[in-house]
């Protein structure tokens, strides 16, 4: 008898729709066997545990019966986390993009009992699902032969390379693009409220870094505006959490004012990292209250005991009179809620300082947003204080939004890079502890040198195995924190991470990293990541540690797997920069003079070093004689060794002179 499988597994998404009236399978073999041996096809749901419009496309449809009977007597039903395999979700987003020019969740796939795509969509009403339901099976009935032929056409579209331009760019075409940088940008800025494009709007941290450091090597800030107008707005707006910390995943409108209400663990990380850039560089101090707000909250709500980072909050919770799950109560109020437990005095504060009023900005509901900077309304106002104390007691007593408390080893890389580089910029020990505790949890929890990496925690256990994204955002935190610790055994971790990278994710015949390590029969296809989208895609996240690895190893292996990453996709980020900034950070460090400096004993080389740390100086690796560092080891003299390439000068024995050696052009 067909039941839902879903009951024991791990990830909180599927345990969310383990009481579906639909015979769920996870992915594997089970439900393959099943198509191949009744001729159906497969219908795969992929999203995971926070999405609002899976929870919208859960309630309409996969609680439904009607819907549980079309899809239990016509087809087998496959359920997947993305966060979990996102391996997966890869694969088949490709097929949804090709399909249709985009992509989200939920993703609704077809697939042949092969597992090839043959059609794909994202959230549909239920009446809208019914129909392709039925109207696929009838294909499938009457001229399955097509539906076949369409997942061929399609995986190999997919699996074909793309097609650029023959052109090669060599190193000079490469820095004139970096220089030009910021004007790819210019003609999509939001003047009026920061951003990039009208509704909605990401936080496009990565490339707000690229032009950041255009502006450090040229001193002309041309980026200055964009930059600190976007994070400035962002911070102000409702797409920040003004009474708990954190950021929101993104703005629904062109304002920055209504957000979607969940919170990602990676979108913490990465506007961290372009906040403490910007905060370096422009000195803007709202910058550096929004770093320590946001990392206290991933302290304080985020963060397990034994120190790795949860993944998300949900948008949705409980409203108790309505009895059901809304998104962004948790976080508004209304206005009656409001006159109910704030003095006038209070209320009035807020109306000037947050934009509260009768009406409210989302479904009748009041969402928290400076009217001007922080500094210039709160801080001097007795009144606000005490009632955004009032509003977080109030918060206390909801129920509070599902935490999908995995914990993914490529997000808590992310993480542990922010808290690593904001507390040596801040000189704040209990962000470099917090990132300390999270890179030992991980390899503690996750690395097993017989198998390798693990893709997440939950429970106790590690499940599913690593991507080549897990790899690369585990070696790109273990290379930050090398740069404040002396500590030989993140080194050799670092190492062995990307040894095992190389050896399960490389492709021999093509380069680049492949996302899967092609250990799972049932995927037709090995994809390779070549996006960044919210966070860093594999193999720019690669193409950063290979360089960084090289200069500090003297590997020529690390700066040839480099380059072939940047001859293949720098046409692709030259055609369509937003699309992988994070490649034109690589690309950045490899071509500006990147050095190893070498601290050996002394108080003014580590007073240097801690001086340098504080700055943005994006070109520099800082590291001991006893990190386990090729380039560092056998440097026993007291002073600063500056190298270059695997190659170092005699050891710098003042500060100025050390300055002179790191500014100087080769």
């Amino acid at each position: 008898m067909a039941i839902n499988r879903l009951a024991t597994e791990k990830s909180p998404y599927l345990q969310q729709h383990k009481d579906n009236p639909i015979h769920w399978f996870a992915w594997g073999e089970d439900a393959f066997n099943k198509a191949r041996q009744e001729g159906k096809p497969i219908f795969l749901s992929i999203g995971y545990s926070t999405c609002h419009w899976c929870h919208v496309m859960a309630h309409e449809s996969f609680e439904d019966q009607e819907v549980a009977d079309v899809l239990n007597a016509d087809y087998v039903c496959l359920k997947v986390d993305r966060e979990e395999r996102p391996d997966v979700d890869d694969l088949y987003m490709k097929a949804l993009q090709t399909l249709s020019g985009g992509g989200g969740w939920p993703m609704s796939v077809w697939l042949t009992p092969e597992g090839k795509p043959f059609f794909a969509g994202t959230y549909f009403p239920k009446y809208r699902f019914l129909q392709l339901l039925r109207r696929v099976s009838e294909i499938w009935k009457s001229d399955q032969s097509a539906l076949l032929k369409d997942g061929d056409h399609l995986l190999a579209a997919i699996s074909a390379p793309e097609k650029g331009e023959a052109e090669e760019f060599g190193v000079a075409e490469r820095k004139e693009f970096l220089a030009a940088y910021t004007n790819h940008f210019h003609y999509a800025f939001d003047e009026i409220n920061g951003g990039f494009g009208g509704a909605p709007k990401f936080p496009q941290t990565m490339n707000l870094m690229v032009m950041m450091r255009q502006d450090l090597k040229s001193g002309l800030n041309h980026a200055e505006t964009m930059v600190t107008s976007t994070l400035s707005h962002m911070l102000r707006g409702g797409m920040y959490d003004h009474l708990m910390g954190g950021f929101h995943r993104y703005s629904v409108d062109a304002k920055w004012l209504v957000p979607h209400f969940e919170k990602m663990l990676y979108d913490q990380a990465m506007i961290t990292l372009a906040l403490l850039d910007a905060l370096a560089l422009y000195g803007e101090p709202e910058f550096e209250r929004g770093v320590r707000e946001t990392l206290d909250y991933v302290l304080r709500e985020m963060t397990h005991e034994r120190g790795g980072f949860y993944s998300a909050q949900d948008a949705d919770s409980l409203d108790p009179q309505s009895g059901h799950n809304e998104e962004g109560y948790f976080a508004t109020y209304s206005y009656e809620e409001l006159k109910r437990d704030l003095s006038a005095e209070e209320l009035t504060a807020l109306e000037k300082a947050y934009g509260v009023t009768a009406a409210g900005q989302f479904e009748g509901r009041n969402i928290l947003h400076l009217q001007e900077g922080y500094d210039g309304t709160v801080k001097r106002q007795p009144e606000i204080a005490s009632a955004l104390v009032k509003l977080r007691g109030m918060r206390a007593q909801r129920p509070a939004p599902h935490l999908d408390d995995k914990v993914i080893a490529a997000w808590n890389g992310w993480m542990i890079c922010a808290f690593a580089r904001a507390g040596a910029q801040l000189a704040e020990p209990r962000y470099t502890q917090a990132a300390l505790r999270a890179f030992g949890f991980m390899q503690e929890a996750l690395w097993n040198a017989d198998g390798g990496l693990s893709r997440f925690w939950r429970e106790g256990e590690a499940k599913a195995q690593a991507t080549s994204e897990d790899y690369s955002a585990l070696i790109m935190a273990g290379l930050e924190l090398s740069q404040i610790t002396p500590d030989a055994k993140i080194v050799s971790f670092t190492r062995e991470l990307q040894k095992t990278l190389d050896s399960l994710f490389w492709d021999d015949q093509d380069g680049g990293y492949f996302t899967s390590n092609g250990r799972d029969p049932l995927l037709p296809l090995r994809t390779k990541d070549d996006y960044d989208g919210v966070s860093p895609g594999a193999n720019s996240m690669a193409a950063y540690n290979l360089t960084r690895l090289f200069s500090l190893t003297g590997d020529i292996e690390f700066r040839d797997k480099a380059e072939q990453l940047f001859t293949q996709l720098f046409p692709k980020l030259k055609k369509y920069p937003s699309g992988l900034p994070f490649l034109g950070l690589a690309l950045d460090w490899s071509l500006s003079h990147p050095r190893v400096a070498v601290v050996v004993g002394g108080d003014w080389p580590e007073q240097l070093r801690a001086a340098e740390q504080r700055r943005l100086s994006p070109y520099v690796l800082w590291t001991t004689p006893h990190s386990g560092w090729p380039v560092a080891t056998g440097k026993s003299e007291t002073g600063i060794y500056i190298c270059e390439e695997g190659r170092c000068l005699q050891p710098a024995r003042s500060k100025d002179e050390a300055l002179k050696q790191l500014t100087s052009q080769a």
